[in-house]
């Protein structure tokens, strides 16, 4: 937001909302939705890997240790398929790279 505040020539001084700043812009995406992006572009990657790959693995692994009291945080996977779901993707969309692409929100490549 600092690039676009900057941009915009509006400083935290001006006190002009995020939004509107976005708006004047022109940029849809927040912070929040580029890190979801990002996380799914990791996440059809390892779901690619061969079984045998330390990510992989250490995806799949389960600690077990007790967690701490209190309500459990959200985990890694909870919010990949959260995202998934808001995008409708389900399992195994990830085998068709293009097409994956497309349902996060990323450009395809082309030559």
């Amino acid at each position: 937001m600092d690039f676009l505040r900057r941009g915009a020539r509006k400083s935290k001084l001006d006190r002009v909302r995020n939004e509107e700043i976005r708006r004047t812009m022109k940029r849809k995406e927040t912070i929040v939705e580029a890190i979801r992006q990002k996380q799914l572009v990791w996440f059809g990657h390892l779901k690619r890997m061969d079984e045998e790959r330390l990510p992989k693995i250490l995806m799949e692994w389960l600690p077990t240790e007790r967690r701490k009291r209190g309500r459990p945080r959200e985990t890694w996977k909870q919010g990949i398929s959260k995202a998934m779901s808001e995008r409708n993707l389900g399992p195994g969309d990830w085998n068709d790279r293009e097409e994956w692409k497309l349902g996060i929100g990323r450009r395809p490549h082309t030559l």
